[in-house]
């Protein structure tokens, strides 16, 4: 039983772990776009 629920617990922990690194990607994603973003306007004429 405590196998199990330790082979649980680290798939568990695996997951979140997986998640959080998704959202930093995700988050990094979201900076660089806002940053082209910002380029892309500032550098308009007017």
């Amino acid at each position: 039983m405590v196998l199990v629920t330790d082979s649980k617990q680290s798939a568990f922990s695996n997951q979140l772990s997986a998640i959080s690194f998704q959202q930093s990607a995700f988050s990094n994603q979201l900076m660089r776009y806002a940053h082209a973003t910002r380029t892309a306007i500032g550098s308009k004429p007017g």
